[in-house]
């Protein structure tokens, strides 16, 4: 909303504080009650009122013990399942091969950095880091730790990558 406004000006000299300062006011009572009206319009929904709608193998979904379900940036889901992670764009499921990861590599987890790279938690292959150019890294194996099974990462504030094992 647009709102205008015209003050009286004091004596010639300028505009009277006064009648600005009722103005702003006017103005910030008519801008709550708008605020409290837009607020008010919209509906509250109880839980069985939302869709649902469930995905079994049979309509698609690689595998029915999903692990983990996050939204990627272009919209579309990512889900970790005991057979690798696949995609969901809301009508159809894909699989996400990723080249050095095994098929049906059950992954736990994953996490998304803003610049395309994927971590990749799995039940027994460690830790890998698919980056935007297509390379794929076993990072635990890197370490020389073998057969770890990742349940979940965290960034922290300060930068800081935690791997729940």
């Amino acid at each position: 909303m647009t709102y205008a406004a015209s003050f009286p000006r004091h004596q010639g000299r300028g505009w009277a504080p006064q009648a600005v300062v009722r103005t702003l006011l006017a103005l910030q009572i008519v801008t709550a009650g708008s605020a409290a009206s837009v607020r008010a319009e919209r509906p509250v929904l109880r839980l069985s009122e939302y869709q649902k709608q469930s995905w079994q193998v049979e309509d698609g979904l690689p595998e029915n013990n999903v692990r983990m379900i996050g939204q990627r940036s272009d919209g579309r889901l990512l889900l970790a399942t005991s057979v690798g992670l696949s995609t969901f764009d809301g009508l159809h499921f894909q699989a996400l091969h990723l080249p050095g990861l095994t098929d049906a590599e059950a992954v736990n987890a994953f996490l998304e950095e803003q610049d395309g790279t994927l971590w990749i938690g799995t039940d027994g292959s460690g830790v890998f880091e698919s980056k935007p150019s297509g390379s794929l890294v076993n990072i635990s194996e890197q370490a020389g730790r073998m057969n770890e099974r990742i349940r979940n990462f965290y960034r922290d504030p300060s930068g800081t990558l935690w791997i729940a094992t």
